[in-house]
């Protein structure tokens, strides 16, 4: 889930329309982070494109295009949708600093993926993220120092817990990606759905002498490309067999009770 952005000082920013087609493929929330006088930047908690887009190109125009920028763009596993779990967040403790939506701080952390080790998707209660919980929990016990990433030994501890992608800037611009990411016009991108869409639709229509059915066959692109089939049959996510027949089934992120089916009658 989610999608990280990275420009690094020497790169142009993404343009507009890729920038966009990030947000339309992980529509719960943006943010962004960069450094500034030896301290990190978070602004997040936008929940229009056209707001976040244009206070970045405020922020670029003002601290100078050679600026490293680490950009996030949300869909909702955990906790639901709302401007506290948007990314990134900074290194801290205490979960209330993690829910600010501007922050100056040392480091700064934003995240592609689940975590299972701190994931609980199904508890209706909770008002963190998976993310936000690994960070207070872990990843405040492994980045101890400026120069923690010149220790290989906790990037690959960090990998090994997460299982999944994430960008941590410092104070002094630099910014250590963990996980594979794509690099592309000197910007890094932590999945491919800046460019390909999430959601893929076709429909065929079947005339017979009684009537026209009109028949929708829809795919849910998620994890890097994995995707569920969303026809008659049976499909798995997260471990849960869901049942679909006779009906036509949209997968989609339900705002409150993470991933579940939405059927609609044919």
């Amino acid at each position: 889930m989610c999608i990280i952005v990275y420009k690094p000082s020497e790169a142009k920013l993404p343009d507009k329309q890729t920038l966009k087609k990030c947000w339309k493929n992980n529509p719960d929330g943006a943010g962004y982070m960069f450094p500034n006088k030896d301290t990190v930047v978070i602004k997040k908690g936008f929940m229009n494109f056209n707001e976040f887009y244009k206070q970045l190109v405020y922020d670029k125009n003002q601290y100078g295009e050679f600026t490293p920028f680490v950009m996030h763009f949300r869909v909702s596993t955990q906790a639901g949708v709302n401007k506290e779990c948007t990314h990134p967040f900074p290194l801290s403790e205490e979960m209330e600093n993690l829910k600010k939506l501007r922050v100056k701080c040392q480091c700064g952390i934003a995240h592609n993926g689940v975590i299972d080790l701190t994931s609980d998707r199904w508890n209706k209660t909770i008002t963190y993220s998976d993310t936000m919980k690994f960070i207070t929990d872990y990843l405040t016990l492994i980045i101890t120092t400026k120069d923690w990433y010149k220790d290989k030994g906790k990037l690959k501890l960090i990998e090994k817990l997460a299982e999944s992608k994430l960008a941590v800037m410092m104070g002094n611009g630099h910014v250590e990606l963990i996980g594979d990411f794509i690099e592309e016009n000197g910007i890094f991108y932590s999945n491919q759905y800046y460019k390909l869409n999430r959601w893929s639709t076709t429909t065929t229509t079947t005339t017979t002498k009684q009537s026209k059915m009109k028949q929708t066959k829809q795919s849910f692109f998620f994890f890097d490309g994995k995707t569920v089939e969303i026809i008659d049959g049976i499909f798995t996510v997260f471990g849960h067999n869901y049942f679909s027949f006779g009906v036509v089934v949209n997968l989609y992120i339900n705002k409150t009770q993470g991933i579940r089916p939405k059927i609609y009658n044919r």
